[in-house]
């Protein structure tokens, strides 16, 4: 069961990537001090670059698909997970950034916390284990507006996406296929709500999986209206 807000109308986790997009070259990341570049980039939630009001991006819901967002917030007990690949040589990774919004927030920040878990194998699955944070410690070192909307009109602007720093320590990772973890808090009234990638004309976005406490479990991040599973963007 998914948990999500639905349409009734670091160097982050560029090797390997699940999906490319002409508006990735357009996002430039906040590094923390001695980051070496970016590692990774799981999809994007841009699809029309400019297109948005006065010129912003924007991230359009796409029918048959109608959820905006999947909930990730602290106060429900929500949670959101996806994976990655590790190349041969290993990374040592010192930020992840993590996007949400809350509906009619404005431009100005609301997010107040980010807690995220490296898992060594995907979350809920037997044998699977943390391996690096937890799911209390808030690690969020910034957090600010991504210059884009989500959306089922390119001149809505209710949902402002917010691009949120994890800081991490001490993490080096082998090669291999890890799951990222992470969870939001926020002081407006509403969620936080994760977007998932979304790319024109293509409704199945990737093999991200949700904590609902109302399933007391994980399953699959599927959109209310296609059923079809969406990846997360980080």
């Amino acid at each position: 069961m998914a948990f999500s807000q639905f349409n009734p109308t670091a160097a982050y986790l560029g090797v390997g990537m699940n999906y490319t997009s002409a508006e990735l070259s357009t996002i430039n990341p906040i590094y923390l001090p001695d980051s070496k570049g970016m590692l990774y980039d799981n999809g994007p939630f841009v699809t029309n670059l400019g297109g948005g009001p006065g010129g912003t991006d924007y991230s359009l819901l796409e029918a048959p698909n109608t959820t905006w967002g999947f909930g990730a917030q602290l106060a429900n007990g929500n949670r959101l997970a996806d994976d990655f690949d590790v190349p041969a040589g290993g990374w040592e990774i010192d930020s992840i950034i993590v996007f949400c919004y809350q509906s009619f927030s404005g431009n100005t920040s609301t997010i107040t916390a980010v807690n995220l878990q490296i898992w060594d194998g995907e979350p809920g699955t037997a044998g699977a284990a943390v391996i690096w944070g937890d799911a209390t410690t808030n690690i969020m070192t910034d957090t600010y507006w991504s210059n884009c909307y989500r959306g089922s009109s390119l001149t809505n602007t209710d949902r402002p996406i917010m691009r949120n720093v994890a800081g991490i320590t001490g993490l080096s990772l082998d090669e291999g296929t890890y799951w990222v973890d992470y969870q939001f808090d926020g002081t407006a009234a509403s969620a936080p709500w994760a977007p998932p990638i979304t790319i024109a004309g293509q409704i199945e976005t990737g093999t991200a999986i949700q904590y609902t406490t109302t399933a007391v479990a994980w399953g699959p991040a599927l959109d209310n209206g296609s059923g079809l599973q969406q990846g997360m963007p980080s």
